[in-house]
């Protein structure tokens, strides 16, 4: 709804049925103009649009080969938003959590513009987080007409 609000046309994805409803109810309520939709995102089937966003946010959930699935999605230049839970100092990564670095890893070759490990600075999310804001950088051999 945020970016809505800034003007973006927003496409939301969940595989929550809940959270969808409820987007769709509070961005109805602010005139905001959201597409919202189920999906399962870690069906072999799942994918989206080739080249049709400037920016992927996959906030606060961590599914490995979703990065793969977005990489097309995103225009030349598109940017992907990240944030992963990350282990507590001491405890290893999980399915559900990111080893220190892995994100990073994952955007190899990619532009950074915001890279964090640490502490969550958002009151809703205690653990320890990895953000990126990555650019993806498009090769020379493309930009060829």
């Amino acid at each position: 709804m945020f970016l809505a609000g800034l003007g973006w046309k927003v496409t939301a994805l969940d595989g929550s049925e809940t959270a969808i409803r409820i987007l769709r109810q509070r961005s109805a309520q602010r005139g905001l103009p959201v597409r919202a939709e189920v999906a399962d995102l870690t069906s072999p089937e799942f994918s989206l649009p080739i080249a049709a966003y400037d920016l992927i946010v996959i906030a606060y959930y961590l599914q490995r080969d979703l990065f793969q699935k977005i990489t097309p999605a995103l225009r030349d230049h598109g940017l992907v938003l990240a944030i992963v839970h990350i282990p507590d100092p001491g405890e290893p990564p999980t399915g559900k959590r990111a080893a220190p670095g892995e994100l990073r890893s994952i955007f190899n070759g990619w532009e950074l513009l915001h890279d964090y490990e640490g502490p969550s600075r958002d009151p809703a999310h205690r653990r320890p987080v990895a953000e990126i804001v990555a650019r993806r950088i498009v090769s020379p051999e493309r930009l060829r007409p």
